[in-house]
């Protein structure tokens, strides 16, 4: 377009669409900082606000949002591929994630733009890398889990998630990975979840005597108690019968125990 006139409404109009076409970021701020700043000095002659001039040549500002993201994601996706194959940088979620790396805020940078469980591997998808060189729990078929499940119940060992989860993580991140939830991937592998967690936590039998025991004592200790005050009371009063100098004017909290004990 030519400087130092007055554009058009039709020229102006033509202008957008023109650059639509040709995939610039005609959103305000966009517009100003870049080589179509002619469209936004001239809207001001014939709309009010910016928008107006959008919806005139039939675009709505969500498209405008919506390619701005695309164009980030873009960006975000040529920053795995340059950190993979050019900087040979671990981009497995584990590495990602431990503090200090240099290419973690990639990781998380990557839920602008993926979201749910398989976030990452859908990220990576998204860049074209090769997903199962990168995620090492893909080294984890569905026989080879259930197998080692298999092996750690005939050895006698827990399968509750806790345990499996501190002592074989790779297991359980590959369980995690393969099925919706711990659960599922017990089912599958013909495992009762419930078994498993009532089965979780071993205790000798000295523990569950203590346990037993510590439990009636919190739970019954005042009904013991007061049981053992009725008797005492009652015995006393079989000894020296109502007239007993031990009962007459004393509630039985108050009889010399020491006495009725010896009566026993």
């Amino acid at each position: 377009m030519v400087k130092g006139r007055k554009h058009t409404k039709e020229e102006l109009l033509e202008g957008v669409m023109i650059a639509w076409n040709e995939g610039y970021d005609l959103r305000s701020g966009a517009v100003q900082k870049g080589p179509c700043r002619w469209l936004f000095r001239s809207y001001i002659y014939y709309f009010d606000t910016w928008k107006q001039l959008i919806s005139a040549v039939g675009l709505t500002y969500e498209q405008l949002e919506l390619r701005a993201k695309e164009r980030k994601k873009e960006e975000f996706h040529k920053d795995l591929r340059i950190a993979y194959y050019k900087e040979n940088a671990d981009l497995s979620p584990s590495a990602l994630q431990q503090k200090g790396n240099p290419y973690r805020k990639l990781y998380y940078k990557g839920n602008n733009f993926y979201s749910g469980k398989f976030f990452w591997e859908d990220t990576l998808k998204g860049a074209s890398l090769p997903v199962h060189k990168i995620l090492k729990q893909f080294g984890w078929d569905r026989a080879r889990i259930e197998n080692r499940f298999l092996e750690l119940s005939e050895r006698g060992e827990p399968l509750h998630s806790n345990y499996v989860k501190t002592n074989y993580l790779d297991i359980y991140k590959a369980v995690i990975n393969h099925y919706n939830s711990y659960d599922d991937g017990l089912i599958d592998f013909g495992f009762n979840p419930a078994d498993i967690k009532r089965g979780g936590v071993h205790v000798t039998n000295l523990e569950i005597i203590m346990k037993v025991t510590i439990n009636i004592e919190k739970r019954y200790a005042y009904f013991i108690v007061g049981l053992l005050i009725l008797t005492i009371g009652l015995i006393g009063v079989n000894a020296y019968g109502g007239n007993s100098p031990a009962y007459v004017g004393h509630s039985v909290g108050e009889i010399d125990f020491n006495e009725m004990i010896s009566l026993m």
